[in-house]
């Protein structure tokens, strides 16, 4: 039989029945209905074995040579409109992906929805099931309302869904997570039970599980039943392989452990965690390592702690109640750690208890900052003494030596007794008592707070009734009153002896070779000084006009001292002065400030104003002026009784003399003036000594002064000569009379002339 598509068979049909004009049915009718069938039968459905019809059903289309292109559609319709039917399902066929061979395909099926009519613009028809040209079957649903899938049994109970033939039934596409849980048909809602989510977490009631198993529930939430068996296995275990393993043999395995509960009896056992230690996966209870039983003890190293916590060995029932934490070892050291860090000895800060079994000590001590305080608190119970060690102790086995002992070098040793309540705070000490801490039996002492002051005090007695030495919160220092007197306005007494007739020694009575020394730092602002004042006041009060300050000899009133030296660059007495002996100035200035100038006298009893003193001169003026404001006479002795060879000075060689001499007038040189602290500008007067020693060589003396560079101290002129005026004025005056007697004889001669 000849084969034909669809548009060729209605060719042929066109073609082969010629056209006729008799009879009621022409030739054009009769193609017209066989064309009418051939578009109305697709496919064309009959049996035989032709190619058309040797299947009951073929959906056929040489036409078709693109991929996934739709090779015919079986419908099912129901309904009718001016358009034709309405489609309620279909079944359509679809090329695969070989366009060559074109024996690959698949097949999509359809419904529409309750009144989805395609004429008034509805979803029409919906893929819900599709077989790919792989095999695999896809659904398509939006499980709001309804399911995608629905297996519903027949019967009430019995199996909806077998997988079988393969490892891997069920899966989800990657980064997806998969839910199973319970569905409401009332309200078409469902409720998670079971989650496995995109990292694999198994959540069971919770939709987002965090860690690989995740439990979410109000009441119980996990619960594991095992049958008690001798020795009891562990119910869980828990092992880490290699990272790199993926069969997870017996050589990959790195750690196991594993927890259980084993039941010695009703309502007797323990819970334990173990260490598979062997290797066999399997941890029994005689390999547990932590134990909780059932009565509430718990036991880290040891099967059967008899205490509420025992780490390492059990040292039996040492307590009455059982409400006690236990570390006991057989022989070694047994340590409690408390401290922070990151793994690293060396780095960690921490505290250490320890008991030394081969010392018989209780040790507390610390480590920070790499450094480690050995022995900070020792309960040494060879003798029942206390230690508190900062440093200082030997590096081996310490000892304390006393009831309490606290030993410290290179570090500072501090003890503190502190009360929240303002009320006595004192540390007693006793001996020669009765041990019953009665304060009346025996000698007692004792230092602190008597109740609601803020006064120390420090008693060599059983009460805080005396005030022995007393300390206020200003830091004053009280003897015999705690009460230290505060009526002073100038200053802050530190330290006040109270009671009349009393006395401070300093030093030993009986001498040494030692210096003994009261110092007076200074520390107190005078006026608008700096804070640098150090006083010594007397008197009773700022009122008190009668004070007096005595510095007598040792145990007397009125008998000198030896000596007493006062080192001060400056000294100011304010009020008279009284002295009934010599004034030492230790080649010093007496001056108005303190400064280096003013009066000075020499070791040898010579005075110079503004200057030291020379070896020439008993008296010597600086600046080389002086001034009598209130006399025009500048005394000296000149008594005739202490005079000898008397010599009447020949008044024409005076007179000759003085005119030998040359006035000048003349300033000083700046090195000159600088040394004066003279004006280099001012105008002198006076004679040149090297000029007069021709004429008068006595008036003329060679000091032992000297013009010095103020900038470098270089000596520019030595021995300076100094000139002594009263011979020329002495001379000046003879002068004169010889002019006198010359003018009186002029004058006889002239009288006689004009006669």
């Amino acid at each position: 039989m000849s084969e034909y598509t669809k548009d060729s068979l209605k060719t042929k049909i066109t073609a082969d029945l010629a056209d006729n004009a008799e009879g009621g049915i022409t030739a054009q009718d009769v193609r017209d209905n066989m064309i009418n069938i051939v578009d109305s039968v697709n496919p064309i459905m009959a049996s035989g074995s032709s190619v058309y019809f040797k299947n009951d059903i073929a959906i056929w289309s040489s036409g078709v040579t693109t991929k996934n292109y739709p090779l015919g559609v079986i419908k099912g319709q129901w309904g009718k409109n001016s358009g034709g039917f309405y489609d309620t399902s279909a079944i359509r066929f679809s090329s695969g992906g070989d366009t060559v061979n074109k024996d690959d395909g698949h097949i999509s099926f359809y419904t529409a929805p309750s009144g989805s009519l395609s004429t008034t613009g509805g979803p029409d028809l919906r893929c819900r099931m599709m077989i790919a040209n792989s095999g695999v079957i896809s659904m398509y649903g939006s499980g709001v309302i309804h399911p995608t899938l629905h297996l519903q049994s027949i019967h009430g109970s019995g199996l909806n869904l077998l997988l079988d033939g393969s490892p891997k039934d069920i899966a989800v596409p990657d980064n997806t997570n998969f839910h199973l849980g319970h569905w409401n048909y009332t309200n078409s809602t469902f409720t998670n039970r079971f989650t496995i989510n995109h990292n694999g977490h198994l959540g069971l009631g919770v939709d987002l599980p965090l860690q690989p198993v995740h439990i979410r529930h109000s009441g119980d939430a996990l619960r594991l039943d095992h049958q008690n068996t001798s020795p009891n296995n562990a119910d869980i275990l828990l092992y880490k392989y290699d990272t790199a393993t993926s069969s997870y043999g017996d050589d990959d395995m790195r750690l196991g452990f594993g927890m259980g509960v084993d039941a010695i009896g009703s309502g007797n056992g323990y819970f334990f965690i173990g260490h598979d230690s062997n290797r066999d996966f399997s941890v029994t209870s005689t390999e547990s390592m932590l134990v909780v039983n059932s009565g509430g003890n718990v036991g880290i190293g040891t099967t059967i702690p008899k205490e509420r916590l025992v780490v390492g060995e059990d040292l039996g029932d040492l307590s009455t109640t059982g409400n006690a934490v236990v570390i006991g070892s057989k022989d070694g050291p047994s340590q409690l750690f408390v401290g922070s860090g990151i793994n690293n000895t060396e780095t960690a800060n921490y505290a250490r208890a320890k008991w030394e079994h081969d010392n018989q000590r209780f040790v507390l001590s610390t480590r920070s900052n790499y450094l480690h305080n050995a022995d900070q608190l020792v309960l040494d119970s060879t003798n029942g003494y206390v230690g508190v060690g900062a440093s200082g102790h030997p590096s081996t086995v310490w000892r304390p030596a006393y009831n309490l002992h606290v030993a410290a070098s290179g570090a500072s040793s501090k003890i503190a007794l502190e009360n929240s309540r303002n009320t006595e705070t004192a540390l007693y000490i006793g001996k020669n008592t009765d041990g019953s801490g009665a304060v009346a039996n025996g000698h007692w002492s004792q230092i602190g707070y008597k109740s609601a002051t803020e006064v120390l005090k420090i008693n060599n007695s059983g009460s805080f009734v005396p005030s022995h030495l007393t300390i206020d919160r200003l830091g004053r220092v009280g003897i015999s009153t705690d009460s230290v007197y505060g009526s002073n306005t100038i200053g802050t007494d530190k330290l006040h002896i109270h009671g009349e007739n009393s006395a401070i020694l300093i030093g030993t009575p009986v001498g040494g070779s030692g210096k003994t020394a009261l110092r007076l730092l200074g520390s107190r602002e005078s006026g608008s000084g700096s804070d640098d004042h150090a006083f010594i006041q007397a008197g009773t009060t700022s009122g008190d006009t009668g004070a007096k300050l005595r510095i007598t000899r040792m145990d007397t009133d009125a008998t000198n001292i030896s000596r007493m030296d006062v080192y001060a660059d400056t000294s100011e007495f304010h009020g008279k002065l009284s002295l009934a002996g010599n004034i030492l100035l230790n080649d010093y200035w007496i001056s108005n400030d303190g400064g280096n100038e003013g009066l000075r006298v020499g070791d040898d009893g010579k005075v110079a104003i503004g200057k030291a003193p020379g070896a020439t001169h008993v008296f010597e003026l600086n600046s080389g002026q002086g001034a009598q404001p209130t006399s025009t006479l500048w005394i000296n002795t000149s008594d005739s009784r202490i005079k000898e060879n008397i010599t009447t000075i020949d008044t024409s060689g005076a007179l000759d003399k003085i005119m030998l001499l040359r006035p000048v007038s003349f300033n000083y040189t700046d090195d000159f003036c600088h040394c004066i602290s003279s004006n280099p500008v001012q105008t002198h007067y006076n004679f040149i000594a090297q000029e007069v020693e021709s004429v008068f060589p006595d008036s003329v003396i060679d000091t032992d002064n000297h013009v010095e560079d103020h900038h470098t101290g270089e000596i520019l002129i030595s021995d300076l000569k100094a000139l002594d005026a009263h011979a020329i004025n002495i001379h000046l005056v003879s002068a004169v009379q010889e002019l006198k007697t010359q003018l009186d004889a002029a004058l006889v001669r002239i009288s006689e002339l004009e006669s």
